[in-house]
């Protein structure tokens, strides 16, 4: 193991000679040029006129790069002059043992081009095994390919036959391999952070740069340590992470994973963490997101060897499958924006918010085997369920202060409710700390059956700011619901929510630095809702040290 960030794809070639390009008749092409270059010792340039023209890396022969991602480096001088994208102003070409037989993408045109780095350099992502855009002859199995490339053609007639298109380095991704590799630590006992990885990176590796207003885009999966006994950290805050919309890379690329050992510690915190228990809150965490009509991306932190995966304070947007059932895994004051599911169970889940949810009717966003897992978090309606659970780690089901809006009111569609109970057997929930049980709507699976204990909410109005409160079981002394600071309502006028089963005796204690604590033993939930003004007095022992 070293304390190294590895650029993970496979070398198809460096552009650093001419020796191996032809041109799309499959004649000898291209010019080493060691001025123009985005890596490596040069580039091999070519031209691009009204007739359709290119420059293709040969192989030598036949190869099977079945299920592989391409990463070509292009830079184009006369991007304003080629045709459009969708009559193939410039493509990315993929030619059998034969350059006549072919298929190719159009990547790009003089409507359509990305953000350009380095000089005007682009980096093209290219899954092998989309849909072609073109093809000609008879196109060559991904199997069997042994030239790739580009060609590109302008819309009008050029001036002058002069270089002005160039291709760098080409690489490869195997499907379901890491692009980038994110090992150990900097040199010692200090996490690695994202400007560590575009730093040794470097500009030429093109997986993850810098983006407009300080963001870092990325292009391919990254993976947080490996499978062995070592020490394995990264962390960061107040990040913008965007995954770079390109438009043949494949449905499963774009993915956040992480590796552990039994034997070694592997750590990635994005953000900070106040407090403790069910107090925590999160800030100055990461957002990471996808285009709305990109490509989604991935999370996969459910190996058994992980020490600590923290989203404190995120905003995760556009997302796809995330697999965070993991004890390792703690999302705090996290929000999930138009993401596909994510699979909870042993994780923490603490104020986070779930909005616009891309789920199917009948389909839930969060899966879990314990709602106890999910705590203070809400729920906005978009389709479908908020959570499915399966098979119960314990019998009886605790809600602490969940909150769901609008799935109450999908009266008419049983697919559309907030739990799913798919356990194949009877469940009862306990909805405790603010949660209201009339908003657990529930549809049950096969053989389930389903009981929500809708307790009485009781609310302390007219708190001031500061104010702590705790809720207690007078029986056993266990705290029901607490909050280390009233945050809700308005300034000077503050409010808290706890809920508790009808004709239970409580006691609670109200207390703020400044003002006398109030201590009320032996009150008893009434049978409907109720609100209790709080009267503080100011502490003169506090007033008059």
């Amino acid at each position: 193991m070293a304390n190294q960030i590895t650029d993970n794809r496979t070398l198809v070639d460096s552009a650093d000679s001419a020796t191996p390009y032809d041109s799309l008749s499959g004649a000898a092409a291209g010019t080493l040029d060691t001025d123009i270059k985005v890596q490596g010792s040069g580039s091999v340039s070519g031209f691009i006129t009204n007739s359709l023209a290119g420059i293709l890396y040969d192989a030598g022969s036949a190869q099977n790069w079945a299920n592989n991602v391409f990463y070509v480096w292009v830079n184009c001088g006369i991007v304003g002059l080629l045709d459009t994208k969708a009559n193939g102003g410039f493509r990315i070409r993929f030619c059998g043992a034969t350059v006549t037989d072919f298929f190719e993408f159009y990547v790009g045109g003089s409507d359509s081009w990305p953000t350009a780095v380095e000089g005007g350099w682009v980096q093209f992502v290219v899954d092998i095994e989309a849909t072609p855009s073109n093809t000609g002859g008879t196109p060559p199995a991904t199997s069997a390919v042994r030239y790739v490339g580009w060609a590109g053609v302008t819309g009008g007639t050029m001036p002058k036959m002069v270089d002005n298109t160039w291709i760098d380095e080409i690489r490869r991704l195997p499907d379901g391999n890491p692009g980038v590799i994110i090992e150990g630590q900097n040199n010692g006992p200090t996490d690695w952070s994202w400007e560590d990885v575009i730093s040794q990176l470097g500009v030429g590796v093109g997986t993850v740069k810098l983006g407009p207003g300080g963001s870092i885009v990325l292009n391919t999966p990254v993976q947080f340590g490996i499978n062995d006994a070592t020490t394995h950290g990264f962390s960061d805050t107040n990040k913008i992470l965007l995954w770079e919309n390109q438009e043949f890379a494949p449905s499963d690329l774009y993915k956040l994973s992480a590796l552990g050992n039994s034997g070694g510690t592997t750590n990635v915190t994005f953000g900070v963490k106040t407090g403790t228990g069910d107090d925590a809150t999160g800030a100055q965490g990461v957002t990471i997101a996808a285009a709305a009509g990109g490509v989604r991306w991935a999370m996969d932190f459910d190996d058994p060897n992980l020490d600590a995966i923290n989203f404190y304070g995120c905003s995760l947007q556009h997302g796809g499958d995330f697999q965070l059932d993991n004890s390792a895994v703690s999302c705090i004051s996290t929000a999930y924006v138009d993401c596909s599911s994510a699979v909870v169970s042993n994780s923490e889940q603490l104020r986070c918010k779930v909005i616009d949810a891309n789920t199917a009717d009948g389909v839930a966003f969060m899966t879990t085997d314990d709602l106890g897992d999910l705590v203070f978090c809400e729920f906005e309606f978009s389709d479908g369920h908020a959570i499915e659970l399966t098979t119960p780690r314990v019998a009886n089901q605790t809600s602490k202060g969940n909150r769901f809006s609008g799935y109450a009111l999908q009266a008419g569609n049983a697919n559309d409710r907030a739990i799913y109970n798919n356990t194949a057997g009877a469940v009862a929930i306990s909805v405790t700390s603010g949660g209201v049980g009339t908003e657990h709507s529930y549809r049950n699976g096969t053989s389930a059956s389903t009981t929500v204990n809708a307790n009485t909410n009781v609310t302390f109005t007219g708190m001031k700011d500061n104010t702590e409160v705790r809720v207690y079981d007078a029986g056993d002394g266990s705290e029901i619901a607490g909050i280390e600071n009233a945050t809700a309502g308005s300034p000077g006028n503050r409010s808290f929510t706890w809920s508790d089963a009808s004709g239970n005796v409580v006691d609670y204690v109200v207390h703020s630095e400044a003002y006398e604590t109030i201590r009320v033993e032996g009150y008893t939930v009434p049978g409907s809702d109720a609100s209790i003004p709080i009267q503080q007095r100011i502490d003169r022992n506090y007033a008059n040290p």
